[in-house]
């Protein structure tokens, strides 16, 4: 046998089987399958077969024995950390410090690819690059974005009663979703200026007719007196079938504005084009959340804000609408209010079938847990 690990072929001749591997439902599965992420493309591919083996008869020995010693057939030290982080990147952050933990074999896989790994998540996640320490640094933002999110869940805690009440109902596939969970934003700061903006809309209700806003306010009202009458639930509606009503208009409008090609220092965009959809969701950006933001502009500080606009005539400065990341202060933004989600988005599927009460303490031990590993990396290493 000449060589076994495809390490040496390259990550593109393995994708596929990486990734047919790895698409599985929980950690346990996805163990077991990295068991075999190092040789399965050398018995699967034939060029690789041919590449590797002499004999087929070499093959058919290799295949007799990979399934009881993987460990041992394959050379571990040998493993390109580029391919490594590929097979990282299946995982979420928590099940790759499980499976660090798991046993000798999956730690052999995971010290490989850990850093790189970890400056990849704090980059794609939280759009942050860190020289060292970028572990502790998702951490550190992951338990703020928990903080966030707990925030949000506790002022926002009627809505969702209400909601998975509904979504219950034979009657409910008249529901789209709150304004604060179907779009998202990756900067944390834009996405808590762009809700502290327009913090009154952000529990706004989306529902496709205004027949199904009387169905939800007459389910919620039967099914959940304590929501109806709550202090906090008194959410506003919307409904897409009046938004289509000049919805042509808005929308030529809409892109007419959002595509000027403005460069200024300080300035990030239009709030509406700062906005993440998932692709079913992005016919909402010229409709919905333009009549929400409109042409809200962004500016990192409230100093290039004021620099903008002093250089307006009297119309322009008469129509400008802008918000800076700094025109609120820190109590104003870490004040629980419904707000934008930042880094990703929210599993509506989840949010809005999974009542709240089962949630919040499930987030505070999140965030318990979080902040003690937190506290240990920090006084550990």
């Amino acid at each position: 046998m000449i060589g076994l690990p495809f390490f040496q072929a390259g990550i593109s001749s393995a994708q596929k089987i990486i990734s047919d591997l790895a698409q599985t439902s929980t950690l346990e599965n996805f163990t077991s399958s990295l068991s075999v992420l190092c040789w399965y493309p050398v018995v699967a591919l034939d060029a690789i077969e041919a590449e590797y083996f002499d004999t087929q008869q070499e093959l058919d020995i290799f295949r007799e024995n990979i399934d009881e010693k993987p460990s041992k057939v394959c050379n571990w030290d040998a493993l390109n950390i580029d391919v490594g982080t590929h097979i990282l990147s299946f995982l979420e952050p928590r099940d790759v410090c499980s499976l660090d933990c798991a046993d000798n074999f999956s730690h052999s896989i995971v010290s490989k690819a850990r850093n790189k790994y970890w400056d990849a998540s704090l980059m794609h996640r939280f759009s942050l690059a860190v020289s060292n320490s970028s572990q502790y640094e998702y951490l550190r933002n992951h338990n703020k974005y928990l903080e966030r999110e707990l925030n949000h869940l506790s002022t926002a805690f009627t809505y969702y009663d209400a909601i998975c009440r509904f979504s219950t109902m034979p009657n409910s596939s008249g529901f789209i979703g709150m304004l604060c969970d179907l779009a998202w934003v990756d900067n944390v700061e834009v996405a808590m200026a762009l809700s502290r903006k327009r913090y009154m809309t952000m529990s706004t209700i989306v529902m496709r007719t205004n027949e199904d806003i009387l169905a939800f306010k007459k389910i919620s009202s039967k099914s959940s007196p304590s929501c109806a009458g709550h202090p906090s639930m008194h959410s506003s509606f919307i409904t897409l079938e009046n938004l289509n009503k000049n919805g042509a208009e808005d929308v030529v409008q809409a892109v007419q504005t959002l595509s000027q090609d403005i460069h200024f220092p300080g300035f990030l965009g239009f709030a509406v084009n700062l906005l993440h959809f998932h692709p079913h969701l992005e016919y909402l950006r010229h409709s919905l959340y333009w009549s929400v933001f409109r042409d809200l502009m962004v500016f990192e500080t409230r100093v290039a804000k004021l620099e903008y606009k002093s250089l307006l005539d009297p119309v322009e400065l008469k129509d400008f609408w802008g918000v800076a990341l700094d025109d609120f202060s820190p109590d104003m933004l870490e004040k629980a209010q419904p707000s934008l989600s930042s880094s990703v988005s929210r599993d509506l599927d989840f949010i809005y079938s999974c009542p709240p009460s089962t949630r919040l303490p499930k987030l505070e031990r999140q965030l318990t847990n979080g902040r003690i590993s937190e506290a240990f990396i920090r006084y550990t290493y």
